[in-house]
């Protein structure tokens, strides 16, 4: 099976990135044309979004709450600029599971930009 592949841009099937993240099966690579994108990113699948022409190209920016919120159990982001603007919310909410991030430039507004939550096992096995 290979890998699914969706563009993001203004001329491409999905205009939106949150489009994409609705279509993409897990595993999926979703490469983002230049631009800045006025969205908040709820991530439920596997998948890794990347900056189609790299680094600088590609700013997310809502107007209002966390530019992402993580509930799969991991996410990738290449080349991205990741920009909150509410004092109240982190840039990058992750609730569950993991994230990684290659090239990537996180910017918030509130006290934290990244926010990582969830249970880390003890070093004895039992739960901390």
């Amino acid at each position: 099976m290979s890998r699914q592949v969706l563009s993001v841009g203004p001329t491409d099937r999905y205009r939106t990135i949150g489009e994409a993240l609705a279509a993409a099966r897990t595993g999926a690579l979703i490469s983002v044309r230049p631009g800045t994108y006025a969205e908040n990113l709820v991530i439920q699948t596997r998948v890794t979004v990347t900056a189609a022409e790299g680094r600088g190209t590609v700013e997310i920016r809502p107007r209002s709450g966390s530019v992402v919120a993580l509930r799969a159990d991991a996410v990738m982001f290449s080349e991205l600029t990741l920009r909150g603007g509410d004092a109240e919310l982190p840039a990058v909410d992750v609730r569950r599971g993991q994230a990684a991030f290659d090239g990537c430039e996180i910017i918030g507004a509130a006290w934290a930009a990244l926010l990582a939550g969830g249970r880390v096992p003890s070093p004895c096995g039992t739960a901390g």
